[in-house]
């Protein structure tokens, strides 16, 4: 007969450990409560496929506003394109959040990477330094804020649902201030060629 006593305390560990993995998994699949203010709307509300295009659309690109202001920050050869740069990541980061929590209350999934075109704006301006940077940088600010501006006052315009609509509206100065802005800045470095 063999003695099982010293194996008493690692199955008593093993017992306790398995116990604890399964808590740890129920923890893990229970369900959470919405974030500090998010809505608590089901999920599952029905959200209309205009509505949807617009939060992944608009996320996808505040998304990439963030990205080439944070490039801009660190590659612009002027201040002022730095200080736009600083402005693009303070106030898409705003938004976006606004965004997330619109979607998330909606049950509508915002994309974890910019679109194509973004990128491909991202890796051409990756190459570039200084005063090539701030031409490409500025033209890229013009032509993403017209679009931006017209998908947001298509949004404010025929958005269905109130909430969305009413964030599309709310953003719409901003973003007018930045197309604003974004013309002058090319104006500025066109000029200093």
């Amino acid at each position: 007969m063999t003695d099982t006593r010293p194996l008493r305390p690692i199955r008593i560990a093993l017992a306790l450990a398995l116990a604890a993995g399964t808590g740890a998994a129920a923890a893990q699949t229970a369900p959470t409560a919405p974030p500090p203010g998010a809505s608590a709307a089901p999920a599952d509300r029905e959200v209309s496929r205009g509505d949807r295009r617009f939060l992944e659309e608009a996320s996808a690109g505040g998304m990439a506003e963030v990205a080439l202001g944070s490039m801009a920050r660190e590659r612009g050869g002027s201040a002022p394109v730095r200080q736009f740069g600083e402005r693009m990541v303070a106030d898409h980061g705003r938004a976006n959040e606004e965004l997330t929590r619109l979607a998330t209350a909606r049950g509508v999934g915002t994309p974890t990477d910019s679109d194509r075109r973004h990128r491909r704006t991202m890796e051409r301006l990756g190459t570039l330094q200084g005063a090539e940077f701030d031409r490409g940088f500025a033209e890229a600010m013009v032509d993403d804020h017209e679009r931006t501006v017209k998908l947001f006052e298509a949004q404010s315009r025929r958005g269905e649902d109130a909430e969305i609509k009413a964030f599309a509206t709310r953003t719409l100065p901003t973003l007018r201030e930045h197309l604003q802005g974004a013309r002058a800045l090319r104006d500025s470095v066109q000029a200093a060629r």
